[in-house]
């Protein structure tokens, strides 16, 4: 028994149900339409879930690392960390993009390194930073008042 309707009906049902990003159609003016032209025009933009992992800065302030070394960033669930020796590290807030860091005090006594230029001008762009997204090149960048810092996975 062929059933030509139900089969119609079917595939109407299922032309309903398609997913964000799909090639369904948007009505013009609504907020669906706004973010599926946001997405559009800045694919990669969207906030990250998470900043946790180890990382290398590949860029400070919008020019490339330029230094005899490397340089490395870890964040933790509430912890960023440059230079630990130095006690460059961070509490922070991270939510949709949002970034608020807070450089935590250096602990009395310990060992103290001294840091290069190229630290120090990557700890400023940390202490300022109010934003993190996913670039291009698949790096994080962390922006804020002029100034950033583009990390990569280690």
């Amino acid at each position: 028994m062929n059933r030509p309707h139900v089969k119609l009906l079917a595939i109407l049902a299922l032309a309903g149900c398609s997913p964000p990003g799909s090639d369904a159609p948007v009505e013009p003016g609504t907020d669906q339409a706004a973010r599926s032209a946001n997405e559009a025009a800045h694919p990669l933009e969207a906030p990250l879930v998470s900043l946790v992992g180890e990382y290398r800065v590949a860029g400070i302030d919008g020019e490339p690392l330029d230094a005899q070394f490397g340089i490395t960033v870890s964040i933790h669930p509430e912890i960023i960390e440059l230079a630990p020796c130095a006690s460059l590290h961070w509490s922070y807030t991270y939510a949709d993009g949002s970034l608020e860091t807070r450089r935590l005090p250096r602990p009395e006594g310990g060992i103290f390194c001294r840091i290069s230029p190229e630290v120090q001008d990557a700890g400023k762009a940390i202490d300022v930073a109010t934003s993190a997204r996913r670039t291009a090149a698949n790096g994080i960048e962390l922006a804020g008042d002029g100034h950033s810092i583009l990390l990569f996975s280690q």
